[in-house]
């Protein structure tokens, strides 16, 4: 055979063989690429998975019902008292406000009141806080007895007995003793409901009203 056509065989071959060196580099290549790929893959598959339950699952909360009986309840448990202490914290904060904080104290009570209450009382609570502002009305609530908790079924009610008195500017027009029932249900606690409770509905009574000159 001449010696051209050897020369030429061998660089065939040669070529020949960095060809199947390269396609075999790309194919092991490739391999670990995808190989790499499903790993991540499977990852953010198993995060999202955990990042689902964490989110949807119901939390443990703290509760602190008053000084001397602060404890810690699971997701499916709230003792009364938690209960009792969550109605009397939500009502002071309704019944305590200025000209100056409505506002603020008003944001706070429709955060935990239930969507069907809150579209229902949602224009009023917006004229009210027309009026407060307009007439410079203020408001003070405080406990007179111990609330009293009873359970209906699935809702909570919890009676508060106090003292309201309204003023205007430094005048008092209006004090009465009242007693309110606060029907509250449990939900799934979140960020922005931590306490596992909304209110459904509040039942106001006035029981005695005095009269500005007694004051």
């Amino acid at each position: 055979m001449p010696r051209n056509s050897m020369g030429n065989m061998d660089v065939i071959k040669s070529k020949k063989s960095r060809f199947l060196s390269y396609f075999e580099e790309s194919a092991r290549i490739n391999s670990v690429i995808t190989l790499c790929f499903l790993t991540s893959s499977l990852v953010c598959v198993f995060l999202t998975g955990a990042l689902l339950k964490s989110t949807l699952a119901p939390k443990s909360i703290y509760y602190i019902p008053g000084a001397n009986s602060a404890g810690y309840a699971t997701a499916n448990e709230l003792p009364q008292s938690s209960v009792s202490g969550f109605a009397v914290s939500w009502i002071l904060n309704m019944l305590n406000f200025t000209p100056e904080t409505v506002d603020v104290v008003y944001e706070r009570t429709r955060k935990y009141m239930f969507p069907e209450m809150l579209s229902k009382s949602s224009g009023t609570m917006d004229k009210e806080i027309e009026d407060i502002k307009k007439s410079s009305i203020s408001s003070i609530f405080s406990i007179t007895k111990e609330p009293v908790f009873d359970q209906d079924d699935k809702v909570f009610l919890v009676t508060i007995l106090g003292e309201h008195s309204l003023f205007m500017g430094k005048s008092v027009i209006k004090t009465a003793k009242a007693k309110y029932v606060i029907s509250l249900i449990k939900v799934s606690p979140t960020d922005v409901n931590p306490f596992g409770l909304m209110v459904t509905n509040v039942y106001k009574e006035e029981l005695e009203k005095e009269s500005k000159d007694e004051i």
